[in-house]
């Protein structure tokens, strides 16, 4: 469902797995400046629809700035489980993206990953550089991108790596 602004703020949707039935039903909220600041996730069981997660959505300059996602916990609280930094460029894109999860013996922000993007001199995405921090270990992945002199997009390179020039290795290739 749309309201009269054509924003999204209602979604059900309906999935048979394994002869079960489910059904999910997201609502959407939007600030005065059309901003989308809270998607709520619901799922139908026992004939009643239950919140199962929300997403607060904070915005600056109408540039998204953080996106948190929180679990339920009954009765009216909530526990913290991922969240996501947004930075920008002067000429708003997206500059660097860091990502937390919550860690709930330490009661404290723990960084998981962070990619970092770089744009031509035509400014379009160049190369992303993601770093993804799981338990002790840091893996880094790095996408260059092509172009044609009108614009396109010709090819995408996957590397995988530590970072420095000499320790990357191709992945994948993506010809359009």
């Amino acid at each position: 469902r749309f309201n009269a602004q054509n924003q999204l703020i209602e979604t059900e949707t309906a999935i048979a797995f394994s002869g079960q039935s489910f059904c999910n039903r997201d609502l959407n909220y939007y600030d005065a400046n059309g901003n989308q600041t809270r998607i709520e996730n619901y799922i139908f069981l026992n004939g009643q629809y239950m919140q199962v997660g929300f997403t607060v959505q904070v915005f600056e300059n109408n540039l998204l700035r953080s996106s948190s996602r929180y679990a339920p916990v009954p009765p009216a609280d909530s526990v913290p489980l991922s969240r996501t930094l947004i930075t920008y460029t002067a000429d708003k894109r997206i500059s660097s993206t860091e990502g937390f999860s919550w860690d709930i013996v330490a009661k404290e922000w723990k960084k998981s990953s962070s990619t970092v993007y770089a744009y031509n001199a035509e400014q379009q995405i160049q190369s992303q550089m993601t770093t993804l921090s799981i338990a002790a270990e840091e893996q880094k992945n790095r996408a260059d991108f092509f172009y044609t002199p009108n614009g396109s997009i010709t090819r995408e390179e996957s590397y995988q790596g530590s970072g420095t020039p000499t320790e990357w290795s191709l992945d994948s290739k993506k010809f359009y």
